[in-house]
């Protein structure tokens, strides 16, 4: 499936076929040490992980840190900044 707004396709599983291996591979291994730590993120990958599973759990937690990371790097902030405006 072709979408005009996008500059890949889509296969029939969801997956776009032009997307970045490399920042996938590093997203899944910032997931994987931040999972290892406990935390509020750890909580919410483990109720997702008792409803939905662990490979959806895990890709939703490498979503939610995704955004997190574009939220910093297009407000040009740090993580902790970002935080305590979210917070406040």
């Amino acid at each position: 499936m072709k979408c005009e707004s996008l500059p890949f396709d889509i296969d029939e599983r969801g997956t776009a076929s032009g997307s970045n291996n490399t920042a996938r591979w590093l997203l899944a291994q910032v997931t994987y040490q931040v999972l290892r730590k406990a935390g509020r993120l750890r909580e919410w990958y483990k109720k997702i992980k008792r409803r939905r599973g662990c490979g959806v759990a895990r890709v939703a937690v490498m979503r939610k840190l995704a955004t997190v990371i574009w939220h910093i790097l297009s407000k040009q902030q740090s993580y902790f900044e970002c935080r305590a405006n979210a917070v406040a």
